[in-house]
């Protein structure tokens, strides 16, 4: 499974997010597969949050999930990630969520994309803002850092394992 979905979250959202953020900190140990990239990473733990994510993607793919783990990535200049699957197993799935201040006015000046591995091709999907990208966690991906010295590309991430 690989659905987009845009505007998954309200503009509301975003400032519960930042408020989030606010209360935590960034630590300089996110990486991909082989931790060649070291990028920002912060852990989520507001249960309010989580459960209002969750009842917006549960309601628009009619399935049930166990949150596994939540947390936002933060990636500047030079800090392109890996190819990687987040999970190997079945009923795996990852959330992503774009939460910096990329449109579809600025992307080709800032990039950050998603690189997805489908169907043996490269699909990339534009991090615009409040864009969500659900998929499969054994699709191989990677996140694309900006290309702009001065921008913190954040996607916020819930892995996910489906209830039956």
């Amino acid at each position: 499974m690989f659905k987009i979905f845009n505007n998954f979250l309200t503009d509301e959202d975003l400032l519960e997010f930042e408020e989030i953020v606010n209360r935590s900190q960034w630590k300089y140990t996110g990486f991909s597969r082989n931790r060649n990239t070291i990028f920002w990473k912060l852990n989520v733990h507001d249960e309010n949050f989580i459960k209002n994510v969750m009842d917006k993607l549960e309601s628009r793919v009619n399935k049930k999930f166990e949150v596994l783990r939540v947390y936002a990535n933060g990636q500047t200049y030079g800090q392109d990630g890996e190819y990687h699957t987040d999970s190997n197993d079945e009923g795996a799935y990852t959330l992503l969520i774009y939460i910096s201040e990329i449109t579809p006015l600025n992307v080709k000046y800032i990039g950050g994309y998603t690189q997805f591995l489908l169907d043996g091709m490269v699909t990339g999907v534009e991090p615009y803002i409040k864009r969500a990208v659900f998929f499969d966690s054994r699709i191989e991906h990677r996140g694309t850092a900006p290309l702009n010295k001065n921008i913190l590309r954040v996607s916020l991430t819930f892995k996910l394992k489906e209830v039956k």
